[in-house]
């Protein structure tokens, strides 16, 4: 939810929902295709994928982090200036 309210101050409604509607639509397909793709990378496969996307989401966190503590310490120095 806040992270579509930031998309909609920043891009504006017709991205936010075309990105939110894209995004609904991937979902939908991987679901519908599960078996398929489970099938089709197979066990090992899917681990390696999930300790992929999980490495990636650990990148994005930690850049979040960092942007948000400079932020912090910007406003800080400003404050004191």
């Amino acid at each position: 939810l806040s992270a579509g309210i930031s998309l909609v101050e920043i891009w504006g409604y017709p991205i936010t929902i075309l990105s939110l509607s894209l995004n609904i639509f991937i979902t939908a397909i991987m679901l519908i295709f599960s078996e398929s793709l489970v099938k089709f990378f197979g066990r090992g496969g899917l681990t390696a994928l999930s300790k992929i996307i999980m490495l990636i989401l650990s990148a994005i966190s930690v850049k979040m982090i960092i942007d948000g503590t400079e932020e912090i310490v910007r406003s800080a120095l400003k404050f004191s200036q």
